[in-house]
């Protein structure tokens, strides 16, 4: 399998942990290691690998701010953003909020960005 060519962080306007998290999400979507949350799942406390666009915890960038940090991996903060703050205008802002995307579309959308800064 050939390694992909993402863009820098530079070139996506990203600082090097920013960039670090979107491509460490991005290779757990990949893999499996998330799974979708329906509506019912959404609404417990917490869900140790869930994923979920509709909620700022399960999101690419909930999932970005928990990697970056493992320390805070088992549990969601809203007040903790260490790479992405909630109503910061990052970057990639208008991919984390298509919250109608599913798992794979958001998975898609979240490689597309990171290979052509396309949002």
């Amino acid at each position: 399998m050939l390694a992909r060519n993402y863009l820098t962080a530079e070139q996506l306007k990203l600082t090097d942990a920013q960039h670090a998290a979107l491509i460490q999400v991005l290779g757990m979507l990949e893999r499996g290691e998330l799974v979708e949350l329906d509506d019912a799942r959404l609404r417990r406390r917490y869900e140790p690998n869930g994923f979920s666009m509709g909620n700022w915890c399960y999101c690419i960038c909930g999932w970005a701010n928990k990697v970056s940090n493992p320390a805070k991996l088992s549990y969601c903060d809203y007040n903790y953003s260490p790479v992405f703050a909630r109503g910061r205008y990052d970057p990639p802002y208008p991919l984390f909020i298509r919250t109608g995307l599913n798992m794979e579309q958001a998975t898609n959308a979240l490689r597309d960005y990171l290979t052509t800064g396309a949002l």
